[in-house]
């Protein structure tokens, strides 16, 4: 048996990076750098004009994209961040403010809802149908 003592744990190096297991995923979209106030996502370059005209712009600061490897360190960005991820196509992170996004997220919410009721009130009133559809999300729950 084997025993350890305090000089021998000493000698691990602390500035060592967190252990990934083999098995582990890896997050090669990551991207650290951007200030809290933005939203930021990944925009296939088909996408581009698309963003644009919904008021995301490119992301040009700082930033590191995805875990460390060998060939790409998560280096630092000051130009346009962008990644190759596949068939030719190139993604690009672009962010618009925070504000703009929550207000999105609501109005597509409120579309999602419209269209659920729409939905479950024709599932209910279909002929020889009875009972209770309740839809959850979260810990909310919507009776039709």
């Amino acid at each position: 048996m084997r025993t350890t003592n305090q000089t021998e744990k000493s000698k691990i190096d602390d500035s060592r990076p967190k252990r990934v297991p083999i098995n582990g995923g890896r997050e090669i979209l990551t991207v650290k750098g951007i200030p809290p106030e933005l939203h930021a996502c990944w925009v296939n370059d088909y996408n581009v004009e698309r963003y644009k005209s919904a008021g995301y712009s490119f992301w040009t600061g700082s930033a590191i994209v995805g875990d460390n490897k060998v060939d790409n360190a998560g280096s630092m960005s000051d130009s346009v961040v962008s990644k190759a991820v596949g068939n030719g196509v190139i993604a690009f992170v672009m962010v618009i403010p925070k504000e703009l996004y929550d207000e999105d997220q609501k109005s597509m919410a409120q579309e999602v809802a419209e269209q659920e009721s729409i939905l479950f009130r024709q599932q209910k009133q279909g002929e020889g149908r009875y009972g209770d559809i309740k839809v959850q999300r979260g810990n909310s729950a919507t009776d039709y």
